[in-house]
């Protein structure tokens, strides 16, 4: 992972400031943002209990997006229990995985292109029955962190999963009411991280509804 100090300098100089976003946006405005920019709108939402701690929290996440962003290249074991940790920190005081869950769910039934569903299909459905399935698939599991693992596990739905995460998932964090933004961005980073590292499933704690 990229060292405090890099990471810090990267956060002040790389990303976009808040003031270079416009306000009021509507859906077309959030979909023109680039990814730097809706990582920078999570990022300043940020609040801990003192100066120190919002700046090493910010640190974490920028290192977290950027070791992202450039496919986990040193990103080593140490770095794998901190994400857990941090995950495992604030995942049930704010829902993050149900609410990370449900976003995608209805993404493939609401929101999704469905060209892109047909063509990532393994069984080569066309959509609406790829979204009757994904729907049986579903009510099967109730939606925790076992459903986070079958679905990454999913031979079929994973990879729907993995593009929704890299393309689509920080623009319905930005634009949600959810509670604690930043530490639902830490279960995205998390989700992702798992598809390079599934031994990572088997540490993920049950999370109770």
């Amino acid at each position: 992972m990229l060292s405090s100090s890099n990471s810090f300098e990267i956060c002040e100089q790389s990303s976009p400031s808040m003031s270079s976003i416009p306000s009021n946006l509507d859906d077309a405005g959030f979909e023109s943002l680039s990814e730097e920019q809706l990582f920078a709108m999570i990022l300043d939402e940020v609040q801990v209990n003192s100066a120190c701690e919002q700046r090493d929290y910010k640190i974490y996440l920028t290192q977290l997006y950027y070791s992202f962003k450039y496919e986990w290249v040193d990103f080593e074991e140490r770095d794998d229990n901190q994400l857990l940790e941090y995950f495992n920190l604030y995942k049930e005081a704010n829902n993050t995985i149900k609410n990370l869950i449900k976003s995608f769910i209805t993404y493939v039934n609401k929101k999704s292109d469905c060209l892109i569903l047909e063509c990532m299909d393994i069984l080569e459905k066309d959509s609406a029955t790829i979204k009757k399935q994904f729907k049986k698939f579903c009510d099967r599991h109730a939606i925790n962190n076992n459903f986070l693992v079958r679905l990454i596990e999913s031979e079929r739905y994973g990879k729907q999963f993995q593009y929704y995460l890299r393309h689509y998932a920080l623009q319905w964090l930005v634009q949600s009411k959810v509670n604690n933004k930043p530490a639902h961005m830490i279960g995205i980073f998390l989700s992702l991280r798992c598809f390079q590292n599934q031994t990572m499933l088997q540490k993920i704690t049950s999370y109770r509804k």
